[in-house]
This record gives structure tokens, C-alpha cells and sequence, in this order.
């Protein structure tokens, strides 16, 4: 059985992830360039084909309604 550990999903157009967009600032994990954009459930399903599970990991967002 394969599983995806964990993954995300973002939209940027929706939703503010200040840690994600900051250009320039690095990050524990590597440059973020590759990953600031929009990664949806239609791209994930793509993506996931031949895993039989995976985990969804919230990440920290900044609240559109303050």
C-alpha cells in the first residue's frame, strides 16, 4: 500500500499564507519558489494516482474575515 505522508492544498487567490509568500526569506524546508501557487484537489488527484491514502495538513493562514 502506498500513502502520501501528508499534503496541502492552497488557494492563493482565496486565502493569504503570509510564510508562504514572503520572496526571499528562507525557509526550513528550502526555497518556497516552487511552491507559491495555487495547488488545488484536481492537480492533487493527478498527482496522487497509485497512492492509496494520503493525509490533508492544514497549514497556517491568515483569516480573510479580521
Amino acid at each position: 500500500m502506498r500513502i502520501d505522508a501528508h499534503h496541502h492544498l492552497w488557494d492563493l487567490d482565496a486565502v493569504s499564507y503570509p510564510w508562504l509568500m514572503a520572496r526571499g526569506v528562507p525557509r526550513f524546508f528550502g526555497d518556497p519558489a516552487p511552491i507559491q501557487r495555487n495547488y488545488l484537489i484536481e492537480e492533487f488527484r493527478f498527482d496522487a494516482k497509485g497512492f492509496e491514502a494520503s493525509v490533508h495538513i492544514q497549514v497556517g493562514a491568515e483569516d480573510p474575515c479580521t
